[in-house]
């Protein structure tokens, strides 16, 4: 992840301070990256497809 990845997940994450006291600390860096790697994987992955739902059998109770 580089500085730019960083500072665009801050921004994404609406947080409040400077974006280079953020940089600065290990925690907040490290937190980022983290969130900045989880949003990188999810837009990459495609959505699961949804499966089958019988509306009228779920509505009639019957459940086996």
């Amino acid at each position: 992840m580089t500085d730019e990845d960083i500072a665009r997940e801050f921004r994404e994450l609406r947080c409040v301070g400077d974006i280079v006291d953020a940089l600065a600390s290990p925690g907040l860096r490290l937190a980022l990256r983290n969130c900045a790697e989880i949003r990188k994987q999810r837009a990459s992955s495609t959505p699961p497809k949804p499966a089958h739902v019988d509306l009228k059998r779920l509505a009639s109770g019957d459940s086996d």
